[in-house]
């Protein structure tokens, strides 16, 4: 099987860090060569000028986009993101995180890990952004926002992020997690 070449789009650290830990290794096992890039503080002629080159070359690409606290419908949400890079991302190559990556590393928690975390065992983590991921920080083992986001990560469970949030569920099922 020939390797192909993709990119994964995100945010910020913490999307990073997840999409290192947890999505970059499936994706090498099927042969699949994934550069990282955070694209938030790039100038937006600049970033749809870089997908464009990237479409004109045939590769692939995701770009993963936090729903944040806005009011809005995931495909507003999307609609938004075209807009800001003229226009150039593809609809279907934008992943929304309902509400912000926290809520993704949280949902993919067993009972046993969040026990030994003393993190709270959420059944559905779609209303966690960062204030509430720090709330819950405060009173676990590892107060270290860095450290306790890689051990969280240490334990998770796909199949268990896919039943604590839809969005997640969506990627995963998307991409064959």
């Amino acid at each position: 099987m020939p390797i192909r070449k993709s990119f994964i789009f995100v945010e910020g650290q913490d999307d990073k860090l997840f999409f290192e830990k947890i999505v970059l290794p499936i994706f090498k096992r099927r042969n699949i060569t994934v550069s990282l890039r955070m694209y938030a503080n790039d100038k937006p002629q600049e970033f749809a000028k870089f997908i464009r080159s990237l479409k004109q070359m045939n590769l692939d690409y995701i770009l993963i986009a936090d729903k944040n606290s806005e009011q809005i419908c995931i495909t507003a949400k999307k609609e938004n993101v075209q807009k800001c890079y003229e226009n150039e991302v593809e609809t279907d190559k934008i992943i929304v995180v309902v509400k912000e990556i926290e809520s993704w590393y949280l949902s993919g928690l067993i009972e046993e890990h969040a026990k030994k975390l003393n993190l709270p065992l959420l059944e559905n983590t779609e209303n966690v952004g960062k204030k509430k991921f720090d709330q819950y920080r405060r009173n676990c083992r590892i107060p270290n926002r860095k450290y306790l986001m890689k051990e969280i990560l240490k334990y998770f469970s796909i199949k268990t992020a896919k039943q604590k949030n839809t969005s997640f569920m969506y990627f995963a099922d998307k991409y064959q997690l």
